[in-house]
């Protein structure tokens, strides 16, 4: 930098600044322009350091990925359903098919959890480029 070098990805940091015009006192126009390295510089480091908390709460989902989640849910509630009622078949019978049935609605229960949880999806407008 000290040679007026820089890599690609900070010049857009570095360069950038917010342009103002004052009047001078013989009547003509001053632009002016501010820096904003410094303050673009912290939040570029700010968010790559929250990046992975913040990529939760900051991403959307496409219609498509929102149908497609649903449908994983209500497969999810069937195979739990379908393990509840082998339970209560089992618990007619011997105690290896009522241990089976158990693991078995313990599995479902867990991808059902895991189809619930929030999802991440491509479309993340928080971090992109110039985000």
């Amino acid at each position: 930098m000290g040679r007026g070098r820089t890599h690609d990805s900070l010049n857009e940091i570095l360069t950038g600044i917010t342009a103002m015009m004052t009047q001078k006192i013989t009547g003509g126009h001053r632009p002016l322009g501010y820096g904003l390295a410094f303050r673009r510089a912290v939040f570029s480091l700010v968010t790559k350091q929250k990046q992975p908390k913040w990529e939760k709460t900051f991403t959307t989902m496409h219609p498509k990925d929102v149908a497609k989640w649903e449908a994983d849910i209500a497969a999810a509630e069937a195979e739990v359903s379908a393990a509840q009622w082998d339970m209560d078949v089992a618990a007619a019978g011997n105690e290896a098919a009522q241990d089976a049935a158990m693991v078995r609605l313990g599995q479902a229960m867990e991808r059902e959890a895991a189809a619930r949880a929030p999802r991440n999806f491509v479309c993340n407008y928080a971090f992109t480029k110039r985000g």
